[in-house]
């Protein structure tokens, strides 16, 4: 299951903290065009778990994805969401963002407009290790996952074997 919230399908290399993993993240997308889901897409397919289309497909559906907790966040700052996207639009970066003629910001060029580019097919690495994400309750048993107060698990649990803290189904 992904959300807002997460922005990648990886959601076991996520600081669990509403006022940082959301927010942080999408402020990277809106200045440089790229987010969590684009990390983490690279280092799966350098791994071969995923095809680089499918990559692709994760990274330009989840990146652009404005967090859960944005509201949340600019509550607790005391700033609007106006104050926000003035604040973050002076740092994106020129050269992968420009205003369309109706002064929305577009980028620039994305991967995804090079999928078949020449090359490609030369360098494509063979999946060998598909790899399915699948989000596993929280060991944290008493954290409410719906109570924002409760989001502050700085170091959540990474990737872990078949024989470590629930993380594998089974």
């Amino acid at each position: 299951e992904t959300s807002a919230e997460s922005r990648t399908f990886n959601r076991y290399e996520t600081i669990h903290c509403w006022n940082n993993a959301g927010v942080h993240d999408y402020i990277k997308y809106l200045k440089f065009g790229y987010g969590k889901a684009t990390d983490h897409a690279v280092r799966d397919i350098r791994l071969k778990r995923l095809t680089r289309e499918q990559g692709i497909e994760l990274a330009e559906a989840m990146d652009p994805m404005e967090p859960d907790g944005l509201s949340q966040f600019l509550e607790w700052v005391g700033m609007s969401e106006e104050q926000f996207f003035a604040n973050v639009n002076k740092f994106r970066d020129p050269r992968v963002w420009d205003r369309d003629d109706n002064g929305e910001w577009q980028r620039l060029d994305s991967v995804a407009n090079h999928l078949n580019d020449e090359g490609v097919e030369e360098a494509r690495l063979e999946l060998k290790d598909p790899h399915e994400y699948v989000q596993t309750a929280m060991l944290e048993e008493d954290q409410d996952r719906n109570d924002p107060e409760e989001k502050y698990i700085l170091l959540g649990r990474a990737y872990m074997d078949d024989v470590d803290f629930k993380a594998i189904e089974g």
